[in-house]
């Protein structure tokens, strides 16, 4: 005869205590340098496009709040994903609001889809409406590179305006796993 157990049917994500805390404490941390490093991005700080050696010959002080580190992550997110970069920063404020309001992760299961999925079809959407902005007089990708790639890589296959119906459905299908209304 089989001993029958109090696990739960599906397998979830639970921290107890102090260790939730200090796992929400760590992350809040990360996301508060995260938001201070993107508000405070300056296209003249030294980054992976900018030639290092004028900034020190120059003695010029890194703009970025957070310093040359700071400067450098804001730089990849904004070349990498642009805008979204501060869809992003939200995602990283809800994680640790979760764990210090103690609401279950495996909640967070679908959301994770949804955020990636917004994250994929808002970079290319701004990329379409608005394909470069300017910062400080430097022009910068509104999309960055995975706008660029992902547009060009659907209007290639399906035309521009298959392109937007395509990436509008999507974007309409993030939200529904986002904000789980349905």
């Amino acid at each position: 005869m089989l001993k029958k157990t109090n696990l739960p049917s599906s397998p979830s994500f639970h921290l107890q205590g102090s260790v939730r805390e200090i796992l929400a404490l760590g992350l809040l941390g990360m996301a508060v340098f995260f938001a201070l490093s993107l508000f405070s991005y300056h296209p003249s700080d030294p980054s992976i496009n900018t030639i290092l050696v004028s900034q020190y010959e120059l003695n010029e002080p890194v703009k970025n709040l957070t310093g040359i580190f700071g400067a450098y992550t804001a730089d990849v997110f904004f070349q990498s994903i642009g805008l979204s970069s501060y869809f992003l920063l939200i995602l990283f404020l809800a994680v640790p609001v979760a764990l210090f309001c103690k609401f279950k992760l495996s909640y967070f299961n679908h959301r994770l889809l949804g955020a990636f999925l917004f994250i994929v079809s808002f970079s290319a959407l701004i990329f379409l409406a608005i394909p470069q902005l300017r910062y400080s007089g430097v022009p910068i990708k509104s999309g960055g590179v995975l706008g660029a790639f992902v547009l060009t890589a659907l209007s290639t296959y399906f035309g521009e305006i298959g392109a937007t119906l395509l990436l509008g459905v999507l974007a309409s299908i993030s939200v529904l796993l986002l904000f789980k209304l349905s």
